[in-house]
């Protein structure tokens, strides 16, 4: 199930990172997009990823998504928003980069007591 989901979220991924090349700032969101589905593809092909940076990658994304949501602008309907769209996509990258490194550190913890 997990495989799955990983592929739906590397698909949603690698959509934002080339819908983005037309954003007012690409240099941002076209690295951030590209990063997170490595991530997606570094779990794929060996069922891991790096913990310390995966773990760098989901917080920054986290702390990100928190700075962009205190920017929206309540009183209108939150869709549509830049701010709102892009905090929802650093939550997003932070939510599933953070999984697939609670993943790693699960079957490490396995794997030291089984061996």
């Amino acid at each position: 199930m997990v495989a799955f989901i990983n592929g739906l979220f590397f698909l949603l991924f690698f959509a934002a990172l080339v819908l983005n090349h037309n954003d007012p700032d690409p240099q941002v969101w076209m690295p951030l997009y590209g990063t997170a589905a490595l991530f997606c593809v570094l779990y794929y092909k060996r069922k891991r990823v790096p913990i310390w940076l995966g773990g760098l990658f989901a917080i920054g994304c986290a702390v990100g998504s928190v700075y962009h949501a205190l920017e929206v602008d309540t009183s209108r309907s939150l869709f549509g928003q830049e701010y709102f769209n892009e905090s929802a996509g650093l939550l997003l990258c932070a939510l599933w980069v953070g999984t697939l490194v609670r993943k790693t550190l699960k079957a490490r913890q396995f794997m030291f007591i089984t061996s």
